[in-house]
This record gives C-alpha cells, structure tokens and sequence, in this order.
C-alpha cells in the first residue's frame, strides 16, 4: 500500500478548508484516510497552517510521500528542515542554532518579496498587438533615394 500525505477539501463553495491527511493513494480525495496530520486555511493572510509535527514525522519515517503542495507547506514551516537536521544527527541546542539562522534567512526572504512591485499581467490579445507594435516601430523607414530612383524609372 502506498501511502501518501496530501490535502482533503472541506468547507463550502468557494471557501475551501483543507486537511492534511495520511491515507492511500488509491483513495479518493475527499475519503478514507488514515489519520489527520494537519489543517490549512488559504483565506486568511498569511495562510493559516497547523500541524502535528510528530505524527508527520512518524510517517514520513515509514514511507509516506508528501503531494506537491504538502510538500511545500512543509517547507514553509520548516518541517523537512528540522527532520533533516535530525537525520545528521545534530543535538538539540544545534538545532536551535540552526532553525534561528533558518528563520532569520526567511523572514529577509518575505521582506524582499514584499518590496519587489508587482507586475501587472497583460491579457493575449494587448500583448499580441504590443508586440505587433513595437515590431512596426522598429523596422527601418524606406531610403528616400530608392524611392526617388523608382519614381524616375
């Protein structure tokens, strides 16, 4: 059985609520599942992201594979941080060393993002004709010679 940790929908239309669940990867999104290791909740901001970090651990340790986006939640919160910082076997006290340096490079990392200005996104149609545009614009004018020369031919 190959099990996997992904997220399971809940709440209503146009309101999505997940859980993290552990469960086979031959059920359905929203069905049986093994255990619940976690919530997210993308409506807030930041997202909201609560998880039992042991019991992630447990199944990690045996086997489970993280979906994408779980994956990268667990980046997000330093999970597969701190579980590969006790794969290498540091102590505790390094550890915190360690996840303060992690959480310090983080938080210059959302600074910077929050700086940098947002492009505006351009819809097919105004970027064709944009492009159309600068092509004609940048084509070189007829030389008034040749064309005087065709006018006397």
């Amino acid at each position: 059985m190959a099990v996997k940790i992904r997220l399971s929908r809940f709440g209503r239309k146009k309101l999505p609520y997940y859980r993290l669940v552990v469960t086979d990867s031959r059920a359905p999104r929203d069905g049986r599942y093994l255990e619940c290791v976690g919530t997210y909740d993308p409506l807030t901001d930041p997202p909201d992201v609560k998880l039992v970090e042991t019991r992630i651990y447990h199944w990690l340790d045996r086997g489970a594979q993280p979906s994408d986006t779980v994956r990268s939640l667990l980046k997000q919160k330093g999970v597969l941080f701190k579980r590969s910082l006790k794969r290498r076997g540091f102590d505790d006290a390094r550890m915190d060393e360690e996840l303060k340096k992690w959480d310090a490079l983080q938080a210059e990392r959302r600074r910077r993002k929050s700086e940098r200005p947002k492009k505006k996104k351009k819809s097919k149609t105004r970027a064709a004709k944009d492009a159309k545009a600068g092509e004609a614009a940048a084509a070189p004018p007829p030389p008034a010679e040749s064309a005087a020369a065709e006018a006397k031919a």
